[in-house]
């Protein structure tokens, strides 16, 4: 009977510490080689912001089309809505996000203010809150009974009970 081998990789939360390198390329964007912002998956499952596919739309001649190339294997995508019909990458979302709590890089990711640091993390929106965000959200009736976790408290918990699960958008 062969020995099984221990998995060389590191355990979930060291696995996505900044210091690995092939975790962190991960969550970049080829395009504009910065991190995802609003990462959009295409049919050939290569994943690009969708601002950056909003531009590679128009350099290939506008959404009129109703299809587009992928810039890096040329497989073309149906956009019969346009970019904003494609998949969002929950994902690379879920691993940013993990990747931000390990560094103690957490932005707000309610608000459009640049660079805002989080204060708190509601897990019913789901939403990076900073101080103002989470002032107006706790002020808000609805949100009376939201489970709010400050950011300091995050990372001593098990990042996956802050998470919600990954589901489609009907579920």
């Amino acid at each position: 009977m062969a020995m099984e081998q221990p998995c060389p990789y590191p355990p979930f939360p060291q696995a996505l510490s900044s210091s690995r390198p092939e975790v962190a390329s991960l969550l970049v964007c080829q395009l504009c080689e910065r991190l995802y912002k609003q990462p959009r998956i295409l049919s050939c499952l290569h994943t690009f912001c969708h601002k950056c596919l909003q531009y590679e739309v128009l350099k290939q001649g506008g959404e009129g089309q109703g299809t587009m190339a992928c810039p890096v294997c040329a497989q073309h995508t149906a956009l019969p809505r346009g970019i904003a019909s494609l998949p969002d990458n929950h994902v690379i979302t879920k691993m940013q996000e993990a990747e931000a709590i390990m560094s103690g890089n957490i932005h707000c990711t309610n608000c459009d203010i640049a660079g805002a640091i989080a204060a708190a993390r509601c897990n019913d929106c789901p939403e990076f809150l900073c101080a103002h965000c989470l002032d107006t959200h706790d002020f808000m009736k609805v949100n009376k009974s939201h489970n709010v976790i400050p950011i300091c408290e995050l990372s001593q918990q098990d990042l996956t009970a802050f998470s919600q699960p990954l589901s489609c958008q009907t579920h």
